[in-house]
């Protein structure tokens, strides 16, 4: 496998490392999810681990390189596999690529993947929130998805630092 790891790593090599780490991760959460089922465990294990999946792959397509307008590989993918959509998920980024320089605060752990998790899911906080709130909603539940999130977010931030260095 081939990671260029002695030149900096490009679009496609972070891709295709983030993707693998997906998949692995992906797959060892869904069997943990199976045991605290059979066990009948915490529902909050499950929303953990649920949560880290999708983060898993969030982290996978918001990557750090986000801060990068022109030339970024997962925008450029996405825009040729889902036209019309692609374009305008490039277009939501395309203030944080202005305002964020390459490789500053987009490129930290825990700030710049902070960030870029609250811009991708802010609609979700908004309506955990709402639940919450107005329909008495366990909050706990709720809460540890959204920290699996950033968990998985995390963990693919590091994989593409680590590439980086």
């Amino acid at each position: 496998m081939h990671l260029a790891m002695d030149i900096m790593s490009s679009g496609y090599y972070h891709a295709k490392a983030t993707k693998k780490v997906g998949l692995v991760f992906t797959a060892l959460n869904l069997l943990l999810c199976s045991l605290i089922l059979i066990y009948q465990l915490s529902n909050q294990w499950l929303a953990l681990l649920l949560g880290a999946i999708v983060g898993l792959w969030l982290g996978h397509l918001v990557t750090p390189d986000y801060d990068v307008n022109q030339g970024n590989y997962i925008k450029r993918k996405l825009i040729i596999r889902y036209g019309l959509l692609g374009k305008l998920w490039a277009l939501y980024w395309l203030p944080y690529a202005i305002i964020q320089p390459h490789r500053g605060i987009s490129h930290t752990w825990p700030k710049g993947t902070f960030l870029r998790y609250l811009l991708t899911v802010w609609p979700l906080i908004a309506l955990l929130s709402y639940l919450v709130f107005w329909l008495q909603i366990d909050w706990l539940f709720e809460l540890s998805f959204l920290i699996g999130i950033f968990s998985g977010q995390s963990l693919q931030d590091w994989v593409h630092l680590f590439m980086d260095r």
